[in-house]
């Protein structure tokens, strides 16, 4: 039976059948981290929504960068000083506790904690996604990478299909707060298989893929200087944070945009929070295809950069929609709808899987120094 079945997976997919068993607990990591990413994202932005309106959405979208941009310094500081397999465990632990005390503020009835929520789970789905990227960039070298990491980080959007139904199915039940308690949960059951294959895999990988550093490892203030440094003397770095920077701008203002429109056309935090899950699970489900199908297409006609560039069109698709529909009410929820769908669904299978096979050809000081 065990045979048959890897038998049958090594047709459907192009994994040899020693790789199997890494590989799908990575994909059961990256699974749970999609749920997570899911039902944290309906749950504080319908929470956000419905008792503070679109009306302090801006200020929330001008918070949002600043917190990255400090976080991503601090974890760039400290990137290259711990272990990928520890540094990774660290940051899906982070804010199991938060997530306790700010359950228990709400209990009180303290409404800026709502708009701590949704800001620290923009800020930390970004945060996560960079400790993932890294953590699974250096399980494989390049041609492995190429083969695995499709399907592997097809369980993301695995993980956001099952998170968004899993949503609407339990606000009847449990209500919106409490779906905070399920994003704990699926934390705390990634970071169990990440040390489970820490335990099985890494001694054996790291033998190959490790090297030694002659200097003894900086400090906190000279990762900083060496980032700084790298960051002014290399032309790429100065393009990509200016890219970065135009597309961080084009995400919050596609975010305000298509917010405003879904939340006056749900009014209430269930009906919106379930609206949003079910509506992120199906659009999901359809990425998950185009990943599965389409990217691996996309990567051998158009290569990774080709390839890393389609998201940007998407996105400017989604612009256009919204300039065409200025005017005409009876299309702006559609539109809203499409650019949802671009902004959360398109994403990961564009930008995602690029990304991670671009990591595999950055030296590791551009990579883990850079707080961008």
């Amino acid at each position: 039976m065990h045979t048959l079945l890897f038998g049958t997976l090594e047709k459907l997919f192009p994994v040899q059948r020693h790789e199997w068993p890494k590989a799908l607990m990575l994909l059961s990591v990256a699974v749970l981290l999609g749920v997570g990413f899911t039902i944290s994202r309906a749950a504080s932005e319908a929470l956000f929504l419905i008792r503070f309106g679109v009306e302090y959405l801006p200020y929330l979208l001008l918070t949002n960068p600043v917190l990255v941009l400090v976080a991503s310094t601090i974890y760039g500081a400290y990137a290259n000083r711990i272990p990928d397999d520890r540094l990774m465990i660290y940051t899906a632990l982070l804010p199991v506790s938060l997530i306790i005390l700010l359950r228990l503020l709400m209990l009180v009835g303290i409404s800026w904690v709502y708009f701590v929520l949704y800001t620290f789970v923009l800020a930390y789905a970004m945060i996560l996604t960079t400790s993932w990227t890294v953590y699974l960039a250096g399980h494989y070298d390049v041609q492995e990478s190429k083969r695995l990491l499709p399907l592997i980080t097809s369980g993301l959007l695995i993980g956001a299909v099952i998170g968004g139904l899993g949503v609407a199915l339990c606000v009847p039940l449990i209500g919106a707060a409490n779906i905070l308690w399920l994003w704990g949960g699926t934390l705390v059951a990634g970071v169990a298989i990440v040390d489970h294959i820490t335990k099985v895999y890494t001694a054996i990988d790291t033998k190959a893929r490790k090297t030694k550093r002659v200097a003894p490892k900086p400090s906190l203030r000279q990762s900083i200087a060496e980032g700084i440094a790298y960051s002014r003397s290399s032309a790429l770095f100065t393009t990509t944070a200016i890219a970065s920077i135009a597309m961080a701008m084009a995400l919050q203002l596609i975010d305000f945009e298509y917010s405003k429109i879904i939340r006056g056309a749900f009014p209430d935090s269930a009906t919106l929070t379930a609206f949003l899950g079910v509506f992120d699970g199906l659009t999901n489900a359809l990425a998950l295809m185009f990943q599965l199908f389409a990217v691996p297409w996309c990567l051998r006609r158009f290569g990774v950069q080709g390839t890393n560039v389609l998201f940007p069109y998407a996105l400017l698709l989604a612009f256009g929609f919204f300039a065409a529909a200025l005017g005409a009410p009876a299309v702006a929820l559609p539109v809203a709808m499409f650019a949802r769908f671009t902004r959360q669904s398109l994403m990961q299978p564009l930008r995602g899987t690029a990304r991670t096979l671009m990591l595999n050809a950055v030296p590791w000081y551009g990579v883990l120094t850079s707080p961008w």
